[in-house]
């Protein structure tokens, strides 16, 4: 009868997962994330420093969110298509020429591949001193499935990033959740494993208006 019992409760704990597991189906539309005043999203990174992202005003050209990082308070300018165009920390302002992206242009849809290595010649200037960085970004769109994060479990985009930028190579994961509308999970690659460098703890959608 113990024995009965242990296989029985075994078998409802091994269903539930199961019932638990997302049932993921990429978007039949194309999709693009629409944010609002409001939304804010907390991460941790893998050096245990805090992130924290918060939309403070919607344009008819894009957005403009803050972000706390490593101690420092950040104000970005971005397009609706989620192209960095400027950004100030402490009174020092940066502007992207023609404009950065972490990610590939919007909407998103699975197998959609991108190279924007024409348009990753990014020039800052700095206090009137102007550096010139380069790079090249191919992104990749290669799947829609389940991640698990400690803010939950999402269905979310998994974005390839390859980024070739003086003398290295870098490759990056990142998982894009439509329900919180933004990054979940970013991941990368070293030693050829994929290592977890910064994950969603919490969102809060802001109000519609």
């Amino acid at each position: 009868m113990k024995r009965l019992t242990i296989l029985a409760a075994l078998c409802g704990i091994f269903f539930s997962d199961a019932a638990m597991a997302l049932e993921c189906k990429a978007p039949t539309e194309p999709y693009t994330p629409v944010w609002k005043v409001g939304d804010k999203w907390e991460y941790k990174g893998a050096d245990s420093k805090d992130t924290v992202r918060e939309v403070k005003e919607v344009t008819a050209d894009g957005y403009v969110f803050e972000s706390k990082e490593k101690g420092n308070l950040i104000k970005v300018w971005t397009s609706k298509q989620l192209n960095f165009i400027r950004s100030e920390v402490e009174g020092v302002k940066v502007k992207w020429e023609p404009h950065s992206a972490d990610f590939p242009t919007v909407p998103f849809a699975v197998g959609v591949r991108e190279n924007l290595t024409a348009s990753k010649h990014i020039k800052y200037i700095l206090q009137q001193e102007q550096q010139l960085w380069s790079a090249t970004m191919r992104f990749a769109i290669k799947e829609f499935k389940e991640v698990q994060t400690p803010a939950g479990a999402f269905c979310a985009f998994r974005i390839e990033r390859r980024a070739q930028e003086t003398g290295r190579s870098v490759r990056t994961n990142i998982w894009f959740a439509p329900d919180v509308g933004n990054i979940v999970l970013l991941e990368v690659s070293r030693n050829k494993q994929m290592v977890p460098v910064m994950t969603l703890q919490s969102f809060r959608s802001g109000k519609q208006k």
